[in-house]
């Protein structure tokens, strides 16, 4: 019986539109990835995603009659698989659908770190600020500084993920470039000083207040800084990394800063705070490039 190809294209078209219509939703998107690790009941997607057992059974509903997941009984529970283990290697990862449930807790994460280090740099770089100017610190001065751009890339972040710029590309890439800006802001002022304070031998005092400064910040922006990364990756965001980048140079700097404050106090080697500006000038020029590129989601 010789075969008909138009209605051998129909029947082509119709399958396809089945599997478009199953990945066509962000929560169904959300199943198959989590899909991806194994066999789910119900009960473990609907804690995984933090939705209603009439929200999951009806996408799974669909996604099971686009053929693209199947199931078997087990006691009184039913367990989910991908009906095609192929597709495990085409669903997109690492990043979270964008809309789907994990992409909007990321995003409250994403502004809720934010905020906070909106706050924390703003009282971080006042300190920093009086103790350099009390101390006659470069590096302290540098590292105030450092915590105002650090603040400024935070209001970047919370102007990217407010409003209808959550999902926005082009406010994302303004975002990745304004954060990259914020990096060279910080490199003209601290090289001048640095400079001029080795050529001028000025000598820095002890400042205990400084010293207390940098040991919070050591204990602080890791924490910080890994988590926004994290984040950022998931997200696909290099603006959201770009500022965990920010944070983790912001712990090196802090470990600088104290090496050089210590050592000035219980040693009197006073050049160490000088260079230690010049170390700080010239990390923010490299992190600024890569973040610039969007190399810094890694």
């Amino acid at each position: 019986m010789p075969i008909n190809p138009r209605a051998a294209d129909v029947s082509d078209v119709a399958v396809a539109a089945k599997l478009f219509r199953g990945l066509a939703d962000p929560m169904r998107l959300e199943i198959l990835l989590a899909l991806q690790s194994g066999e789910q009941r119900v009960v473990d997607l609907i804690a995984r995603l933090g939705t209603s057992q009439a929200n999951v059974s009806g996408h799974l509903a669909c996604l099971k009659d686009c053929g693209l997941v199947a199931d078997r009984a087990a006691g009184r529970a039913n367990h989910y698989r991908l009906a095609q283990p192929a597709l495990a290697a085409s669903l997109p990862t690492p990043a979270v659908v964008p809309g789907g449930p994990q992409w909007r807790r990321d995003t409250r994460r994403a502004l809720q770190l934010s905020w906070f280090s909106l706050a924390y740099m703003a009282a971080e770089g006042a300190v920093a600020v009086l103790a350099a100017i009390l101390a006659n610190s470069v590096a302290l001065l540098g590292f105030g500084l450092d915590s105002v751009i650090e603040a400024l890339a935070s209001a970047i972040i919370v102007w990217r993920f407010t409003g209808t710029r959550a999902m926005s590309e082009p406010a994302e890439l303004r975002a990745q470039q304004a954060v990259a800006l914020t990096f060279f802001l910080l490199t003209p002022y601290i090289s001048v000083e640095a400079i001029r304070a080795l050529l001028t031998r000025e000598h820095p005092d002890t400042t205990w207040l400084g010293i207390g400064l940098s040991i919070s910040s050591l204990i602080v922006m890791p924490v910080l800084g890994l988590a926004k990364k994290r984040i950022g990756h998931r997200l696909g965001s290099p603006a959201t990394s770009g500022e965990g980048i920010q944070n983790l140079l912001c712990a090196y700097l802090a470990g600088a800063v104290l090496a050089g404050l210590l050592a000035n106090t219980l040693f009197g080697l006073w050049w160490l705070d000088p260079a230690v500006g010049l170390l700080i000038a010239a990390l923010a020029v490299h992190e600024g490039r890569e973040a610039w590129h969007g190399d810094d989601c890694r």
